[in-house]
């Protein structure tokens, strides 16, 4: 069969198997549809309207029946992508990352609502640029949930990069002090090889757990001086891991679910282990710099300190603390992996 089959509107012409395809389609799209609408505020409407162009689509005794379906599936589409969802309003589309929706994922949001920055959009690149505006808590396409910097007492509550241009720039001179590049890095590649060693005479390596721990090792004694032990290791990769499966995905959580729902998901247990961490870091942070960290401005966070030892915090549960673990599990993959996927076995 000579068919065009679109899988999200079931638009087009339909036969034998397609047309099946495009009944079982509209069919789960209208129960899920219905089944959204009971968690998310405005969403009544879209169900009522999925239930139309269910119907439209399904006429087919109407000779411009795929004309018609394709322009209400996609009308629908478009009032979808724009549906806000979550504690912090932002619209499903942008989550779906569609597309459709990319002029949508304009690189700035804050603690506000989403409607309120796509509305201020066009101003940003001077607003930033005089310093009126920060660029926001995003990183790419990724928008991570304040809530889980609402612990720490800083402000913006963001991740570094959505940190004040100002407050980036009181902190950043101990970041590089904090991370330099060592003299002699012999012991970064002597403590990688005990720690492969070490697993092999174990016979087990968990990856990507076993690397995450041994790259944090190598971070915070690089800023700290000082090692952790193995039991410090593991609470902080489970912290790290929960913060990363989170960060993102807990935002489609309505605000009124966020006391029964994100108990039960370990939001608030896994926000308040983060503050928890940047709360020792601000010690550690002041034994070293807390003489010159005293003198800077951070505001309208409480002070530099706390804004360093949060930067230290993503730091280590993401940025470096992820990625490079993330290389070096691909990297092993490719070595040892025995998979026909793997392209150089």
């Amino acid at each position: 069969e000579k068919t065009r089959v679109s899988l999200c509107s079931c638009k087009l012409r339909f036969e034998g198997a397609a047309h099946r395809c495009c009944i079982l389609w509209c069919i789960l799209a209208s129960l899920a549809t219905i089944a959204v609408a009971l968690l998310l505020p405005g969403a009544l409407s879209l169900a009522l309207a999925n239930a139309s162009c269910s119907f439209v689509c399904l006429n087919f005794l109407d000779p411009h029946r795929a004309a018609k379906c394709q322009d209400c599936w996609g009308s629908f589409k478009a009032a979808m992508d724009a549906l806000p969802i979550g504690v912090n309003e932002i619209p499903l589309g942008y989550f779906l990352l569609d597309a459709d929706t990319a002029d949508n994922n304009i690189n700035f949001t804050g603690v506000v609502k989403y409607s309120e920055i796509v509305s201020q959009g066009k101003q940003m690149p001077s607003k930033i640029q005089s310093g009126q505006w920060w660029r926001g808590n995003e990183l790419g396409g990724i928008v991570n949930n304040p809530f889980f910097w609402s612990g720490s007492g800083i402000y913006p509550m963001s991740i570094a990069l959505g940190i004040t241009s100002k407050q980036h720039a009181k902190i950043r001179k101990f970041f590089e002090r904090a991370f330099a590049a060592p003299q002699d890095s012999g012991w970064i590649r002597e403590s990688l090889r005990e720690t492969l060693r070490a697993k092999r005479n174990a016979g087990q390596l968990k990856v990507p757990d076993d690397l995450k721990a041994w790259f944090h090792q190598v971070l915070y004694k690089s800023a700290f001086g000082v090692e952790l032990s193995k039991e410090e290791l593991d609470a902080f990769v489970q912290v790290q891991t929960q913060q990363v499966s989170l960060g993102t995905i807990s935002q489609l959580i309505p605000g009124w679910l966020y006391p029964t729902l994100g108990h039960i998901l370990k939001l608030d247990s896994t926000r308040d282990a983060a503050a928890g961490y940047v709360s020792k870091y601000v010690t550690l942070v002041e034994e070293l710099w807390g003489r010159e960290l005293k003198k800077l401005d951070c505001s309208p966070t409480p002070n530099c300190s706390l804004q360093l030892a949060s930067g230290l915090w993503d730091t280590f549960y993401s940025a470096g603390g992820l990625s490079v673990p993330g290389g070096l599990q691909s990297g092993l993959a490719i070595l040892y992996s025995t998979s026909s996927t793997n392209p150089s076995p």
